[in-house]
C-alpha cells in the first residue's frame, strides 16, 4: 500500500462515526514522578532514546490530559527504543483532525524534561498515531510495523488484580470484586447529573484484563469494550454512545445494562452484575 493510502486509511478510521520479549511489570511509583503530568516541548524528533530514562503508558481518559493512573512502565532500554524509533518515524499529516479519543497517553521522561503525547493504535487497520498532548489538532501517522511491535509491546503487559485495585478499577476476578464503592460512586453522579469516568476490569480465567471504560458527560456515556490485553482471544476495541444504564435485579444479582445506544450491538449489553450479598 502506498504511503499517502496509509495515512488517508488511518484518519478515516479514527474519525467518529458511530515485538519485544523483556516486557517489565508495570510500576505504579517511579523516582521520576514530577507530579507534572503535562509538561510539554513539541520536538521529539530531536530527541535521543539515550536521553530517555523511562516511558509511562496510561490508559486515556480524553483529550489535553494525561491519566495517571499507570498501566504499564518500561525502564529497559530495548522498550524504550521501540517508542522513540516508533515517533521519530511517523510522519505528520496533513489538515485537520476530526478523531475519536485517544487510546493511550505516553510519557517520557527524560533528564530534568518531560514529554507526552496521545497514542492511537487501531485494532481494526494495521497503523497508528499520535498526536502532543498540547496539540492534538495535529495527528503524525506510525508505519505499519511499528504499530504493531506496540500492540504487542503493549499486549504483553501484566496488570494484576492488585494494580487495577490501586488504580480506582472496579475489579471483577471471577466473582469477587474490589472497589464496588468506586462503582456506587458513579452511578449516584450519572443520576444527579454530574460528569464522571469508571474503569471495570474483568479478569478471565488465565488471568488476562478486559476493559469496560464508561465516561459519563450529561445526557451521553462513552463505553468502550477493550480486550487487547487478552492473550487468548482476539484483540477489538469498540465504542458506543449510549443514553442511559439500566438496572434490574436476577438470581446472580444486580445486572447493569446499556440502553439508547448508537450502535445496536451495545444496546442491552450487559456491563456489570453485582452479588446483592457483596460487602
Amino acid at each position: 500500500m502506498h504511503k499517502y493510502g496509509v495515512i488517508v486509511i488511518v484518519v478515516l478510521m479514527l474519525v467518529v462515526v458511530g515485538c519485544a520479549s523483556n516486557v517489565e511489570k508495570p510500576v505504579v511509583s517511579g523516582d521520576n514522578e514530577s507530579g507534572k503530568l503535562v509538561v510539554e516541548s513539541p520536538n521529539l524528533n530531536s530527541l535521543q532514546t539515550s536521553d530517555v530514562k523511562e516511558v509511562k503508558l496510561s490508559r486515556s481518559i480524553g483529550f489535553g490530559d494525561v491519566n495517571d493512573a499507570v498501566l504499564g512502565m518500561f525502564k529497559e532500554q530495548a522498550n524504550i527504543d521501540i517508542f522513540l524509533d516508533a515517533i521519530h518515524r511517523a510522519e505528520r499529516i496533513e489538515g485537520k483532525l476530526d478523531i475519536r479519543r485517544p487510546d493511550y497517553d505516553v510519557i517520557l521522561y527524560a533528564k530534568d524534561e518531560v514529554y507526552s503525547i496521545h497514542l492511537w493504535l487501531d485494532t481494526s487497520i494495521d497503523g497508528g498515531m499520535y498526536t502532543y498532548v498540547s496539540d492534538t489538532g495535529t495527528g503524525y501517522t506510525l508505519t505499519e510495523q511499528d504499530a504493531s511491535v506496540l500492540k504487542k509491546l503493549i499486549m504483553n503487559l501484566p496488570y494484576t488484580p492488585e494494580q487495577a485495585e490501586h488504580n480506582g478499577d472496579v475489579v471483577n476476578i471471577h466473582g469477587r470484586f474490589l472497589n464496588v464503592n468506586k462503582w456506587d460512586a458513579f452511578l449516584t453522579n450519572v443520576q444527579g447529573g454530574v460528569s464522571d469516568y469508571v474503569q471495570i476490569t474483568s479478569y478471565t480465567i488465565e488471568g488476562d484484563p478486559i476493559f469496560h471504560n464508561i465516561n459519563y458527560a450529561k445526557p451521553l456515556m462513552e463505553y468502550t469494550s477493550d480486550t487487547t490485553m487478552d492473550a487468548w482471544g482476539a484483540p477489538h476495541r469498540a465504542t458506543s454512545f449510549c443514553e442511559r444504564m439500566e438496572s434490574k435485579t436476577t438470581a446472580d444479582g444486580v445486572e447493569y445494562v446499556l440502553a439508547g445506544c448508537s450502535n445496536p450491538e451495545a444496546e442491552g449489553m450487559l456491563v456489570l452484575v453485582i452479588p446483592e450479598d457483596i460487602d
